[in-house]
């Protein structure tokens, strides 16, 4: 879920040009290395997850900008 929360937001800022493309691959990995993670997730924890996902990305891409 993360993966995929991180990967929309890269790909967004990318057309965007806010993101460089070597960066691409870099937040994602720092954004699955801070989201907290559930073997197990409930429905709640997976939508918690991916906004969770989602802020750390944002704010990694805005640190380097």
């Amino acid at each position: 879920m993360c993966l995929n929360a991180a990967n929309e937001v890269v790909n967004e800022a990318f057309r965007n040009n806010r993101c460089a493309f070597p960066d691409m691959a870099r937040t994602i990995e720092a954004t699955m290395a801070k989201t907290t993670f559930d073997a197990l997730p409930s429905l709640e924890a997976l939508l918690q997850t991916d906004a969770e996902a989602r802020a750390i990305a944002r704010g990694l891409l805005g640190a380097t900008k």
